[in-house]
């Protein structure tokens, strides 16, 4: 007995396989065209592709009569709009790197110098040299042992 539940066939597991990579897989002529209008207008669409229906008199009904008789014609308008969304997914690229960068900015500019170590002119030249934990703690005391040696 064979496997009569199994309605996959080879063609189309091989099919499926090609349409993964395919970034037009599932979307209609028409979704193709009304982007492209609306991303680019008629006029300019009818400059980057010279054909008469999107230069005289044009609509998405009279595109589409050409575009699914002219195979060369329909191949340029998918890769326009291929073009177009590559351009669309770099801008938002783009976009939002800037706003990540905007994001990690300080909002106040750092004043030029601030990264230095302020040195006070009145301090001994051998407490700048030592730094200031090791010449002074900070407590106001004299922290030389000679002083309780001589009593």
């Amino acid at each position: 007995m064979g496997d009569d539940n199994d309605t996959t066939s080879p063609t189309t597991t091989a099919t499926t396989a090609a349409q993964k990579h395919n970034p037009l897989h599932g979307l209609t002529l028409e979704y193709i065209v009304t982007e492209l209008v609306a991303g680019f207008g008629w006029p300019n669409l009818g400059e980057r592709i010279d054909i008469r229906c999107f230069t005289q008199d044009p609509s998405v009904v009279s595109s589409l009569k050409f575009l699914r008789k002219t195979p060369w014609a329909r191949t340029k308008v998918e890769s326009l709009y291929l073009f177009m969304r590559r351009e669309q997914a770099r801008q938002k690229k783009w976009s939002t790197a800037a706003s990540d960068v905007q994001a990690q900015a300080p909002t106040t500019p750092k004043p030029a110098g601030d990264d230095l170590p302020s040195i006070d002119i009145n301090t001994p030249a051998r407490t700048v040299a030592m730094g200031a934990t090791e010449a002074d703690n900070g407590d106001g005391a004299d922290d030389s042992s000679d002083d309780s040696d001589d009593k």
